[in-house]
């Protein structure tokens, strides 16, 4: 059973049904595992109508997005907080109810970025968020430089086929660590520090290299 968001009255009245079903259903379950079932999706339910309860009456007024996948169900919550029935909200928007409710029933996915951009405001919310590389996505210098490393590797060592994978360490960069793969515990193995930052007074961007091998300093 996929527990979904609740967004109106009617499916809160749906998922209060649904929850006392699967209460029941755990309570009649004849073996541990059904009961243990029943009683997480219930769990899940009864999270999904607090979580309706608290965004209806007030208490919750600010909604975290942490991406465009969930951007529309925050979007009908902020509704749901301001008070507005979806009525009011199409009156609002000049649009047709039905439009609204097309709309929060998909998550707002098939609606354009305007269209969000216009409901937002008509909330009297603002968006705030921060777009930025994803961990261990390379920036077209970052790759440009790990490349010169694997060659200069290859080249100074004779190594196998190294990989690089990234994890992001800092807000000013990325540390990248050269493995070869054939295994991690090669004699050969490398080891690059990567950091990528700004500089304040030339505007430009920096980049600071360290190679390290097993001996010691070679790059």
């Amino acid at each position: 059973m996929e527990v979904v968001m609740i967004k109106n009255n009617r499916q809160l009245a749906v998922a209060r049904e649904k929850l006392l079903a699967l209460e029941a259903s755990a309570d009649e379950a004849s073996d541990d595992m059904s009961k243990l079932t029943y009683m997480q999706l219930a769990s899940d339910i009864r999270r999904e109508i607090m979580d309706y309860e608290s965004v209806k009456s007030g208490q919750i007024r600010v909604f975290a997005v942490s991406g465009l996948d969930d951007l529309g169900e925050s979007v009908v919550r902020a509704r749901l907080a301001s008070g507005l029935t979806q009525k009011e909200l199409a009156g609002q928007l000049d649009v047709s109810e039905q439009m609204v409710q097309k709309d929060e029933s998909r998550s707002y996915e098939s609606a354009g970025v305007a269209r969000v951009a216009d409901v937002i405001d008509a909330l009297g919310y603002e968006l705030i968020g921060t777009l930025r590389p994803k961990p261990g996505v390379l920036h077209l210098h970052e790759r440009s430089t790990q490349n010169n490393i694997l060659a200069s590797s290859e080249h100074e060592h004779g190594s196998s086929p190294t990989a690089i994978s990234t994890h992001p360490a800092s807000a000013l960069g990325v540390f990248g660590m050269v493995t070869p793969w054939s295994s991690l515990a090669s004699r050969n193995h490398v080891v690059a520090s990567i950091k990528s930052g700004y500089h304040a007074e030339s505007g430009n961007e920096m980049t600071a290299i360290r190679v390290v091998g097993q001996s010691g300093d070679f790059g």
